[in-house]
């Protein structure tokens, strides 16, 4: 019995998608390359160079993290060579991250080896889309499957998300082999189909206990992710406090200084009484009005800094639990399917075994 898999194809791009009649020369061809799957939403796939495997790039947070897993370190002088001139082939389609410069990244375009800066995981996301190539479903499926980034999102099948985790290699949900009768049905003893049968019925309550099992597996893989993702999020957001905080702290005991020391000269001159100078404390009191301004102005730009990662980081939060929420619904529809088909089939068979026992 095989889970029914079911693809809407909508078409939301006018690209012209690619056709390869050869397979075996497929991956070869795209190596480096951004697929986008025309008949499925544009789903963005990106192609291993070295293992000429796809891998799903998903929401705009994943592809940035996949393109960090997959980069590869390079010098800033070299890198600001190629910038300038184009890159060499041996790094078509590759994701190059400057080791001195942040780890800032670039993606290598196989079409004209050139770099594309990748800065945010939105930015990054759209220099893959825009230099993104369409393809069909059928050519896409004839590319190995990236096990370490799946297309998690979709999970079309409980059994092929539980592969990619697994490294197990199938296909189908769950097998369940008929009992093969090597005589014709009309020699079948009902002693011998009674046992056929029962043979088969313990096979589907065995497939529904392991169901149950990798199902109660991803669940609690996702809940593991969400808590991890909420970690990252709060160590995030409390450095992003930190480090604001530190900052303050450098800056203020500077602009104290000065403040008071602007303010002291305000006060000597005032005290003087008539004998105050008017332009030296008007010169005092530009000063410390110059200072404040400053100091003011650099306090709003540290909580900007820190107020725009902090948005960042909750975007990035967000993302990620809509995607394991996704992957989840996905994944426990696809499991009840899959147990509503063997607990009928259950019934069925338990039936025809009262049937030939009376």
């Amino acid at each position: 019995m095989r889970l029914i898999k079911t693809l809407t194809l909508i078409s939301l791009f006018t690209l012209l998608p690619l056709n390869f009649s050869n397979a075996q020369s497929l991956s070869s061809k795209l190596k480096g390359k951004i697929l986008l799957q025309v008949e499925d939403a544009g789903q963005a796939w990106y192609i291993e160079p070295e293992t000429q495997e796809r891998a799903y790039l998903g929401r705009p947070a994943d592809a940035f993290h996949i393109m960090r897993e997959l980069g590869l370190g390079i010098r800033h002088e070299e890198l600001e060579k190629y910038l300038n001139s184009s890159f060499p082939e041996r790094l078509s389609g590759k994701i190059l991250l400057d080791v001195e410069q942040n780890g800032e990244a670039y993606y290598v375009n196989p079409q004209d080896l050139k770099g594309y800066f990748l800065n945010r995981p939105k930015d990054a996301f759209n220099v893959m889309r825009d230099k993104g190539l369409g393809i069909t479903n059928n050519d896409l499926w004839k590319i190995t499957l990236s096990e370490k980034y799946p297309d998690e999102s979709k999970a079309i099948d409980l059994q092929s998300y539980i592969d990619s985790k697994t490294n197990e290699v199938k296909k189908e949900v769950v097998k369940i082999n008929q009992p093969q009768e090597t005589k014709s049905s009309d020699t079948i003893s009902n002693d011998e189909k009674l046992l056929n049968l029962k043979n088969y019925l313990k096979k589907i309550e065995q497939e529904l206990v392991s169901l149950e099992n990798e199902y109660n597996g991803l669940v609690n893989n996702i809940n593991s992710e969400n808590s991890i993702y909420k970690q990252e999020y709060d160590i995030n957001i409390k450095n992003s406090d930190n480090k604001y905080q530190e900052d303050v702290n450098y800056y203020k005991p500077t602009h104290d200084y000065w403040a008071n020391y602007y303010q002291h000269q305000i006060d000597l001159e005032r005290g003087m009484g008539l004998r105050e100078d008017k332009e030296q404390t008007k010169y005092y009191q530009e000063k410390l009005n110059l200072e404040n301004t400053n100091y003011n102005n650099l306090i709003t730009r540290l909580q900007n800094d820190r107020d725009t990662k902090k948005s960042q980081y909750k975007f990035n939060y967000d993302s990620q639990l809509l995607n394991t929420s996704q992957r989840l619904n996905t994944i426990t529809e696809t499991y009840n399917k899959a147990k509503t088909e063997r607990e009928e089939l259950k019934q069925g068979i338990l039936k025809e075994i009262d049937l030939l026992e009376k």
